[in-house]
């Protein structure tokens, strides 16, 4: 078929060439990934004018005015990301992390039916993926055990690993219910799954001057391992309306419909603290279950649309977005049996050693973007959309309960790029700056303040100043196939 086409030979090289990487490092941001490359450099702001393979997820509605049956692929390219927390492992002690990751945005299938205005599409798409690993480990001579004369030598180390990915694979429906009004449905099943590793451990160390002399006085273990699998059903109903050169848009994205037949997780967790000055107690708790039903709720999201014509040329987009909030519920649908060798009362640090714990507050995103056309077939694209983070942390205290994520910053997204458009295909190339900033948040770990009392670590301060920013490119390819 593309036997005498080198350029589209061409474009498909890049794509594969694409496929092997991408980047994305926050946790609780509904705007994190967009869908589609032309969607993606128009900030997500397509909800009143989506005529493409986004449709299935923006709005179905605008799968009536697709002209053409068609087969889509789009990719993202190089992401570099970084980020950077001051003072988050103690004061002075900033942890970091720069990852370079990827995979595609969506694959879908448009098939126009003939002699009827309706569309029906098939596709499979990512909506949510994070890749963050960081770690620290400091050394110092500092008087951690007061009933040991002097300094001792303190060993501290915080690892901390989590990647999640959400895929989901589905059909739409759209259909000319009126004069430039078009109503559609998607289905989609959702497969989330989150990999989280937490290793934060201190060992104290007698100080001699012939170092084949030292001498373990005391040490504390906590490890977090957790395999997370949530499957669910999700349903979105899309309006479109369009009136001379206006398009009117609302989509509404219901709350997932979880299965849980399909959802099953795996959690262990262990403690170990030896502090003999501390009453001389040594602390031991540990727990490990397979295939715990779990399940994840998402919330009821309100998207409202409008595009227009600047002028000949140009056109401008505009949408804004509600999702409401989630209550806190537990992510395990159990709470899991500990088995412990503690003497006395249950410590109140792990007062959540059990199961995780989640809760979203509500969030109102906008987004805006400007289409240029350049010439007859080159399109200039350029957008903005805010990011805000969803943890509710007015509901849970992230430090005491056992939450399966730390990064909590509001992100701001600039994107942009261009479209080539012939009669076989589009091909589009875009870039998207991310940045986000939040000051006097949490520690993750003190390990520069270590006491008996929190064993062996510092207590956590406010006075964590986290950065993330991420530089990335994409791809997308649309093939048309002949008109019926």
């Amino acid at each position: 078929m593309f036997k005498h086409d080198y350029a589209v030979r061409f474009i498909f090289a890049l794509f594969v060439i694409s496929f092997c990487s991408g980047l994305q490092a926050q946790e609780y941001n509904h705007w994190l990934n967009m869908v589609g490359s032309r969607s993606n450099m128009l900030a997500g702001a397509v909800t009143a004018g989506v005529r493409d393979n986004s449709a299935i997820f923006y709005n179905p509605g605008g799968l009536a005015f697709i002209k053409n049956s068609s087969l889509s692929v789009t990719s993202d390219g190089y992401y570099l990301g970084n980020f950077n927390a001051k003072n988050a492992a103690g004061t002075n002690l900033d942890l970091k992390s720069s990852t370079l990751d990827g995979l595609p945005q969506i694959v879908s299938l448009i098939q126009k039916v003939p002699k009827l205005p309706i569309s029906v599409t098939l596709a499979v798409l990512n909506r949510n993926y994070v890749n963050v690993r960081t770690s620290y480990r400091h050394t110092m001579q500092y008087d951690v055990l007061p009933e040991n004369e002097g300094n001792e030598f303190y060993i501290g180390s915080y690892s901390y690993y989590s990647k999640i990915r959400e895929d989901w694979a589905g059909f739409g429906y759209g259909k000319e219910i009126a004069p430039g009004v078009g109503l559609g449905v998607s289905t989609f099943f959702s497969y989330r799954s989150q990999s989280y590793y937490l290793n934060q451990s201190a060992d104290v160390y007698s100080l001699h001057t012939d170092t084949s002399q030292v001498t373990l006085l005391s040490n504390t273990r906590f490890t977090d391992e957790l395999e997370y699998r949530a499957v669910g059903v999700i349903f979105i109903i899309g309006v479109t309306y369009t009136i001379n050169a206006v398009n009117l848009g609302l989509n509404v994205t219901l709350p997932r419909i979880n299965l849980g037949f399909a959802s099953k997780s795996q959690l262990k967790r262990d403690i170990f603290s030896n502090i003999p000055s501390k009453n001389s107690q040594i602390f031991k708790a540990s727990m490990w279950q397979l295939q715990i039903p779990s399940r994840f709720y998402s919330p009821l999201t309100v998207d409202l649309g409008a595009d227009f014509q600047l002028n000949d040329k140009g056109i401008l987009y505009s949408k804004v977005s509600f999702f409401s909030p989630v209550k806190r519920y537990k992510i395990l649908k159990e709470d899991i049996d500990i088995e412990n060798d503690f003497d006395g009362i249950f410590p109140p640090e792990l007062a959540n050693f059990d199961n995780m714990i989640l809760a979203y507050k509500p969030v109102l995103n906008v987004a805006i973007a400007i289409q240029q056309h350049v010439s007859e077939n080159l399109e200039g694209i350029l957008g903005f959309r805010t990011d805000f983070n969803y943890f509710d942390e007015n509901s849970i205290n992230v430090n005491t309960e056992f939450v399966p994520g730390k990064l909590f910053v509001n992100l701001y997204h600039i994107s942009g790029g261009a479209l080539w458009k012939t009669e076989k295909y589009d091909l589009s190339l875009g870039g998207s700056f991310s940045f986000g900033y939040k000051k006097n948040e949490l520690q993750y770990v003190n390990l520069s303040d270590p006491t008996i009392d929190n064993f062996l670590f510092g207590q956590r301060q406010e006075i964590s100043n986290p950065i993330y920013t991420q530089v990335g490119v994409f791809l997308g390819f649309t093939y048309f196939f002949p008109r019926m």
